[in-house]
């Protein structure tokens, strides 16, 4: 069974995410990446597929931004709601303006060609199995951080 492409318009722009493109956006892409590693401590249950799907739905509220309506797609299930109001919240931080910050703020266009990337990079690096973490547990030793300790049943075998 093959991977899905994530957007078969993001494939035909993987030939723009090169060395300056990962310098470029290296602060929101840590910290992007950091809260999905956070999320995942504090959710059990997120998988890769939920992760790529909530970057779908953050690039579309975002396309909706850039015409100019405010309006969020919101994922459905509470795990990827859950993401979602953590990512989102990390966009709005870097779109926000701030005079006295040593970075630009970060425009709509630019949100969404960073959530393309990410979501390139999640599909890439996931499996094609519904509840496969391989995505999540690559992040976690990019990062170093340890994946949560998987709670045993509390059954005890003679």
């Amino acid at each position: 069974m093959e991977k899905p492409i994530p957007y078969p318009q993001v494939a035909d722009k993987v030939h723009n995410y090169d060395e300056r493109f990962i310098q470029r956006y290296q602060q929101i892409l840590d910290a992007v990446t950091g809260s999905v590693l956070e999320e995942r401590l504090t959710s059990a249950w997120l998988v890769d597929n939920d992760v790529i799907e909530v970057f779908k739905s953050l690039n579309a509220t975002m396309k909706t931004l850039s015409s100019g309506i405010y309006y969020e797609s919101l994922p459905e299930t509470p795990v990827r709601l859950s993401l979602f109001r953590r990512l989102k919240s990390v966009l709005d931080e870097f779109m926000k303006p701030d005079p006295g910050a040593a970075r630009n703020a970060l425009k709509v266009t630019e949100a969404i060609e960073v959530l393309d990337f990410l979501a390139l990079v999640a599909q890439a690096n996931s499996s094609v199995r519904p509840k496969s973490r391989r995505y999540l547990d690559w992040l976690a030793d990019r990062f170093g951080v340890l994946p949560p300790a998987v709670q045993s049943s509390g059954i005890i075998l003679p």
